[in-house]
């Protein structure tokens, strides 16, 4: 195992929540559930990570149904950076998703 490096919130200014669920399992309660996370810690920022979210117009109603919440834009990344097949195998591997807190649908 490596050394524990700083806290990236502490570099970075915020927390940044990840996902790497599959579009299917996103409903407007796991957004709703998602959006109250991220209004409660503020400036905190949510990465949604899966070859679904590839595509423009699903990144759209993403980034809409959180609006609905007062999630502005600027506060999601919402696309497909894992690399394919390995990002189910290795969930909880450190730097795979650039998250400090990671968590599945609800």
């Amino acid at each position: 195992m490596g050394e524990v490096s700083v806290l990236p919130a502490l570099q970075r200014g915020y927390v940044t929540f990840g996902t790497l669920t599959r579009s299917v399992r996103v409903n407007y309660r796991t957004i709703r559930v998602w959006a109250a996370l991220l209004n409660a810690v503020p400036g905190s920022r949510l990465v949604m990570d899966s070859l679904n979210f590839r595509d423009p117009a699903m990144q759209e109603r993403m980034m809409a149904s959180f609006a609905e919440h007062g999630i502005s834009r600027d506060r999601l990344e919402i696309g497909f950076h894992s690399p394919l097949g390995r990002a189910a195998r290795h969930r909880h591997q450190p730097g795979l998703l650039p998250a400090q807190l990671r968590h599945d649908a609800v």
